[in-house]
């Protein structure tokens, strides 16, 4: 049982779940975010605002690049929101601690057979 319960979990680690946001959203969450940007789909560890401009960072051979993003091509946008993981993993854990403390609890009420 517990080691399914770990494959479950392990599985389910790497999994994300992205809602609908504005780059104004990203900015303030600064939460990894999905955008398509001129119809190429795009990912950004966050985006930052300078200057009165939106940039997607994105991390290539160790270096930070900021792409500027202009409002008016990005189409969809993306941000990360809370990961499967934890939303597995926390009702999964209560269950088993539940089993665990009701499998250890004795119920012998005394009755004579």
């Amino acid at each position: 049982m517990l080691s399914v319960l770990l494959c479950i979990l392990i599985l389910m680690y790497s999994c994300q779940v992205y809602k609908p946001a504005t780059l104004n959203d990203a900015v303030e969450k600064g939460k990894p975010v999905k955008v398509t940007y001129q119809g190429q789909r795009m990912e950004f560890e966050k985006v930052i605002a300078k200057e009165g401009n939106y940039y997607g960072l994105l991390k290539k051979d160790r270096k930070w690049i900021e792409m500027l993003l202009n409002e008016e091509y990005c189409q969809n946008i993306k941000l990360e929101k809370v990961s499967v993981f934890l939303s597995i993993a926390i009702p999964v854990v209560a269950i088993t601690a539940g089993i665990v403390i009701i499998s250890s609890v004795n119920f012998d009420v005394g009755l004579a057979e």
